[in-house]
């Protein structure tokens, strides 16, 4: 089953594989939207906390975060699905994560 948007899918990046969603395909590429553990008060971000409604629906277990840097233009081949079925982030999330990097990250607004 081929990958679509809006799915939650795992990404080796910095050598960790991390959650990700999957923003736009392209042939052979997805725009994805890699979290991370890591916070960085000195750049904007999206938090989604651990036990929140969203986290359980990313099967996330601890706050994580999204930052412009971290949405990025992956092979395709380098998507894993976590699980033996595909997931969707949930449309309010995928929304705000959207918006957020519309609003953050030069590299979705020039498109």
């Amino acid at each position: 089953m081929a990958p679509v948007e809006r799915e939650i899918v795992l990404v080796s990046y910095q050598s960790k594989k991390r959650p990700a969603i999957i923003f736009e395909l392209l042939e052979g590429h997805a725009w994805v939207a890699i979290g991370t553990g890591t916070h960085r008060p000195e750049y904007p971000s999206l938090k989604v906390a651990e036990r929140s409604r969203d986290a359980t629906n990313l099967s996330l277990y601890k706050d994580t975060y999204f930052y412009p840097s971290n949405y990025v233009l992956v092979k395709r081949n380098l998507l894993e699905r976590p699980g033996p079925m595909p997931r969707q982030c949930p449309p309010g999330l995928f929304l705000r994560l959207r918006a957020f990097f519309e609003e953050h990250c030069s590299l979705m607004a020039k498109r």
